[in-house]
């Protein structure tokens, strides 16, 4: 990792500015507490004005200036976004959309992964960077490109992808038959004839497992892109960590996690000071827990927004620090900005940033940032340390894909993330810590696995689950889990499929409706779903109470081994899985401060022996503290013990 301090900062795009401002920029750094610079991200043009000629000089000079002034340097790579001049010279480096049409020079990340010259000119420029300022003092980080998202379909990707496909199922009859491809006479003759899918109604959107081999392979390649330079990068700086930063959910960040040293994230939750914000805050804080759990290892804040850009409702005092002290208390080692100073001109130049336009260091934002700066000084102690929960939720992105490829896919309140959510939320509203997990993860030092909607069972995973629950764990998933395997095709036997032993129940239809269950002697609503289901060896412990159904299981708990498999026929209200996970909590010996859920807005985190207490409701609330006593947070506000 980086040490024992926290990295505060942000980005710095200093070619836009003569050296007076650079000089007033480093002045006014010391000002807002700030130790870090992540400089490069979008330089290329700038470093290489045409090809082979090169302008080394200004970042020469901020290197300088950063080390005069004892800031870190992150060092980006510029490979989002290649310049004009070489847009028009190599077009084939341009990316060609679904439509089959090439793109023009435009925005950014709208190159081609699979292209010879780009990945060339990518590990040239990777290669001076990194022999020019590699051992330079201020360098801690290398940033790796930048927000990597979409897909081409070129030749060149086609044909990447024809032999991606080639190479995982090796014949063409054993990839008619794992996709099945006979229904609607899709069956394929010949590797030439297969390619990448369109979004309906264009393309060949009816095939499932077409669309979900094209994310996975894109997937691949992201990676294989990312090591292009990564490789280089290690050669000549091999002390230098190397991280690209997330953004987007286009990619399974998973297959990323082996090739970067540290994760980092880039954080965009508006906060309005109304009832929303108690979801945004537990949508901020479950990607938190995604990106720690990805190497089970602090991670890096790479972007939030310091202010708030014009158009949107202002954030209100206070609420940017415990923004930013969520994440350092889910496990960020770094706060830090997209972006230092706002742009002259072009795309982003209104984007939020420490410093304005009119250049001054006491505007509210600036002080904002600067108490942001002092309060990590004080938390040193707690960087570098990391989370050990006893509980862990499966959000799988293959899983996501194989929902979205399905024809059960939903976009409303019912969606996969919607659901993963709902049962997040239990934990979350106690205070617990919680690992967001792939399902191909390691299961065995938790307590309690928790898997909303696990439709597609990836290899391995059901024996791991089994082998969980046989080992004393306790295990809960839902309706709607163990429909297909890898390929999204259909497991014999009907659902749950490969938990069938684990689980001790037959799943025989699914009815999208609301209904009501009994639990604990009373009447709860159910939402969106019931699964018709049949006990075969698990207790019943909740039953409908309503259609031809009624009295069948809403609820069962099968032991297995030493272990116990929940699983929950429906989708419920908030309050309904509080008290439903109370229990599990309980059962399972899971280590909570509270045992009852907290005020509404309010939750905790716990990290390297400081309490962090926040309150994300719009108005005040009253908190009993662990230790006994009672306080009240405002609106916003975070309260650290």
């Amino acid at each position: 990792m980086l040490g024992k301090q926290f990295l505060h900062g942000g980005d710095y795009n200093p070619e836009q500015w003569d050296e007076t401002i650079w000089i007033e920029d480093m002045r006014l750094a010391k000002l807002a507490n700030v130790n870090t610079m992540t400089i490069g991200i979008f330089s290329w043009s700038m470093l290489e004005l045409t090809e082979g000629e090169y302008n080394w000089g200004w970042m020469d000079r901020i290197f300088e200036l950063l080390n005069e002034n004892g800031m870190n340097a992150i060092l980006a790579t510029p490979s989002a976004a290649q310049p004009r001049w070489m847009s028009e010279k190599y077009p084939e480096v341009l990316r060609v959309e679904h439509n089959r049409v090439r793109q023009e020079h435009k925005v950014r990340v709208n190159y081609c992964l699979s292209s010879p010259i780009y990945r060339q000119k990518c590990r040239e420029m990777s290669r001076l960077l990194a022999e020019r300022y590699g051992k330079n003092p201020a360098l801690v980080l290398w940033h790796v490109s930048n927000e990597y998202h979409e897909d081409c379909h070129c030749d060149l990707c086609q044909q990447a992808f024809r032999e991606w496909v080639q190479e995982r199922y090796k014949t063409l009859d054993n990839l008619n038959e794992r996709w099945g491809t006979a229904f609607w006479s899709h069956r394929y003759s010949d590797w030439s004839e297969i390619r990448s899918p369109q979004p309906w109604p264009a393309g060949e959107w009816s095939m499932m497992s077409l669309g979900v081999a094209w994310k996975r392979f894109n997937s691949e390649l992201t990676v294989d892109f990312f090591n292009n330079e990564a490789k280089v990068l290690r050669e000549v700086t091999p002390n230098i960590p190397l991280t690209s930063n997330i953004h987007t959910w286009d990619v399974n960040w998973r297959v990323l996690t082996d090739a970067v040293d540290i994760v980092s994230y880039d954080s965009y939750p508006r906060f309005q000071v109304d009832d929303g914000d108690y979801e945004r805050s537990l949508h901020a804080s479950f990607k938190y827990d995604y990106m720690r759990a990805l190497k089970r290892q602090p991670f890096i804040l790479m972007e939030n927004n310091p202010s708030s850009p014009p158009g949107t409702k202002l954030r209100r005092p206070g609420y940017h620090i415990t923004k930013t002290m969520q994440a350092v208390s889910a496990g960020s080692d770094s706060v830090l900005y997209f972006q230092w100073r706002n742009g002259k001109t072009s795309n982003e130049m209104f984007h939020g940033a420490v410093v304005n336009h009119d250049g001054r260091g006491d505007t509210r934002a600036f002080k904002e940032v600067a108490k942001v700066g002092s309060m990590l000084q004080d938390l040193e102690s707690i960087c570098g340390t990391n989370i050990d929960p006893d509980v862990a939720v499966i959000y799988d992105e293959e899983n996501h894909w194989g929902i979205e490829f399905s024809t059960m896919a939903r976009w409303d309140g019912r969606s996969y993330m919607n659901q993963v959510h709902s049962h997040y939320r239990a934990f979350w509203n106690r205070g617990i810590a919680v690992d967001v997990i792939p399902s191909v993860k390691d299961f065995s030092h938790y307590k309690v696995l928790v898997a909303p909607v696990l439709y597609m069972f990836l290899p391995g995973v059901a024996e791991r689950i089994e082998e969980f629950v046989k080992n004393g764990g306790t295990f809960v998933t839902t309706f709607w889990s163990g429909y297909v395997d890898e390929d999204n095709h259909a497991i014999s036997g009907g659902a749950p499929g490969y938990m069938s032993k684990v689980l001790g129940i037959r799943s025989e239809e699914l009815d999208a409706c609301a209904n009501e269950i009994d639990f604990k002697g009373h009447t709860w609503k159910t939402e969106h779903f019931a699964d018709v289901i049949h006990a075969e060896g698990a207790e019943v412990i909740s039953t409908f109470k309503k259609e031809y159904y009624k009295g069948s299981p809403a609820i069962t708990c099968n032991s297995f081994g030493d272990g116990k498999a929940y699983y929950m026929s429906s989708s419920h209200c908030e309050e309904f899985m509080n008290v439903f996970y109370g229990d599990i909590i309980k059962e399972a010996g899971v280590d909570t401060l509270y045992s009852e859920p907290l005020p509404k807005g309010v939750t905790c985190r716990e990290r390297g022996g400081k309490l962090f207490v926040m309150n994300f409701a719009p108005e005040e609330r009253i908190v009993k503290l662990p230790n006994g006593e009672t306080t009240t947070i405002d609106a916003g506000q975070t309260l650290i013990l």
